[in-house]
């Protein structure tokens, strides 16, 4: 089957909309793309067969939490069913297509902008400037950090297996570097960073087509290194019961903050972490990120991740 990310659903009136581009291959090829072409030659009153999946495409219950919305070509479809719903959260759409006149739903754009709804950088691949989505992150960079240092925020790429990897890239570049205000933590900690947002559902990426081979590639073995090592952690503190399913997560109440302990500076990066009372989070095993020395207006919610520990610190670190 051929999946398209849905752009809009009017559940009432039975209507679900696609973003969809004709394929057409180069020579010596030179025939139209299967399922686009198929798709385009239907008219009123003809039938398809189509099925709904899964997918981790949803916004945040919460309408504060502000969303980075990340992607090229057709994978602006899941984005735009997010900025036609009643949703609150703040929205900042980063998009790559070649010019203005292939930018889809344009018109939509502008209005959100203007309204201030939406924050919204493209990046256009065949204008004067010869721009990418993922140099349109490292250039936004003082309007990014902010927003990934804010513990609450998700992320969304859509598009081609290559496109995400290189705006994976381009996001922990922006926070092993970091600037005046957040200073860099690191490519290994950033790589971590972002790993532990993929666990944790905050990161999200909607991918098709098969991704180049990357075995040389430097960020595709701190990528490898970084999922390996938080799998590790993950697996051994379930095996001894410190995780919950994610769902189940439990926040300490605020009254009561002074009792508790304050994990490492990774801890803030993540939105709640599944824990038991009375253990560690896994966090404590991951290496501490050391943060910036005073808190940041983006980061000044209650830091979800401080755990009362009735145990033996050392006892508890030696089991885990």
């Amino acid at each position: 089957p051929r999946f398209y990310s849905i752009a809009s659903i009017f559940e009432e009136e039975g209507i679900v909309s696609i973003c969809q581009s004709v394929v057409t291959l180069p020579p010596p090829y030179e025939h139209p793309g299967l399922a686009s072409r198929w798709l385009r030659s239907l008219c009123v009153g003809d039938k398809g067969l189509a099925f709904f999946s899964k997918t981790n495409f949803h916004l945040p219950v919460d309408g504060s939490v502000p969303v980075i919305l990340i992607g090229a070509g057709s994978g602006i479809a899941p984005f735009r069913s997010f900025w036609l719903s009643d949703a609150t959260n703040p929205m900042f759409l980063f998009y790559g297509c070649r010019n203005k006149e292939d930018l889809p739903f344009s018109s939509e754009i502008e209005q959100l902008d203007s309204r201030g709804r939406m924050s919204s950088f493209i990046a256009f691949s065949r204008g004067s400037e010869k721009l990418y989505v993922q140099n349109m992150i490292s250039r936004e960079e003082r309007r990014l950090l902010p927003l990934l240092h804010n513990p609450k925020t998700h992320i969304y790429v859509c598009g081609l297996s290559k496109m995400e990897i290189g705006v994976r890239n381009a996001l922990v570049h922006t926070m092993a570097i970091g600037n005046n205000d957040y200073p860099g933590i690191g490519v290994s900690r950033a790589t971590e960073w972002l790993v532990v947002k993929k666990w944790l559902k905050s990161y999200n990426p909607e991918v098709y087509g098969v991704a180049p081979p990357c075995e040389n590639d430097p960020m595709a073995i701190f990528w490898e290194e970084a999922t390996a090592k938080v799998t590790r952690i993950i697996t051994g503190l379930d095996r001894i019961g410190v995780l919950l399913p994610r769902v189940e997560a439990i926040r300490i109440p605020d009254s009561t903050l002074e009792q508790h302990i304050r994990m490492p500076y990774l801890r803030r990066y993540t939105s709640f972490l599944p824990v038991k009372p009375n253990l560690f989070c896994w966090g404590d095993i991951l290496t501490g990120i050391p943060g910036p020395d005073r808190e940041k207006e983006a980061d000044n919610t209650v830091n979800p991740f401080l755990l009362q520990s009735k145990s033996n610190d050392a006892e508890t670190k030696g089991r885990l």
